[in-house]
């Protein structure tokens, strides 16, 4: 049923009768997603699942199960299963399946988006740093509380501390007074009228 459900909807689907040809074909295969019933004939839904996950963590998966299943859904989703699907009505079974998988498989695009710019974000930061760690300018970035986010080498010969010692720490620890006890009003000043002072 699942596999008429959603080849009408056009996707390839591949079926296994068993858990351990699942765990087979799975793992020579190249698959989107996977959808597993909690009950075959020789292992358990969440047994599969589980291995799934071992050999592939970035395949999302969902879980079918019969009616009165939420305890087994609800340990599915503990595991990290990406969501599940109750076979009380056949029905409501094929109105929900395609739903729930495109948006399964809508989610985990996101997932690898954002992982591919939080990598591309990373390398950018540790290339920011190499340049700013070139420099002979002490250059310190705060945030809009005046936390300490950076502190670039030529700081650290400046001011003498080590970047690790002043990070988080309010960017006035580095100032003589007066300008320590107003650093903070300046901050809310240039916030509030975009004046730098």
């Amino acid at each position: 049923l699942i596999g008429e459900v959603l080849r009408a909807r056009g996707y390839h689907v591949d079926i296994a009768a068993t858990g351990k040809d699942a765990i087979s074909a799975f793992s020579k295969g190249d698959y989107a997603l996977a959808t597993i019933d909690y009950r075959l004939s020789d292992i358990s839904g969440l047994e599969v699942a589980q291995e799934f996950m071992a050999l592939k963590p970035d395949v999302p998966l969902v879980m079918v199960t019969g009616r009165g299943s939420e305890s087994i859904a609800a340990k599915a989703l503990r595991m990290g299963v990406a969501d599940y699907i109750i076979k009380e009505s056949p029905n409501t079974f094929i109105e929900l399946l395609p739903a729930i998988v495109e948006q399964v498989l809508e989610r985990q695009e996101l997932i690898n988006k954002n992982r591919i710019y939080d990598e591309r974000l990373g390398e950018q930061k540790v290339q920011l740093q190499s340049i700013l760690d070139t420099v002979v300018d002490g250059i310190i970035t705060i945030s809009e509380t005046g936390k300490i986010q950076s502190f670039n080498l030529a700081a650290e010969t400046i001011f003498g501390y080590k970047e690790a010692e002043v990070l988080g720490k309010n960017v006035n620890v580095l100032m003589p007074n007066p300008y320590k006890r107003k650093h903070n009003s300046y901050l809310k000043n240039f916030l509030t009228s975009g004046e730098a002072k």
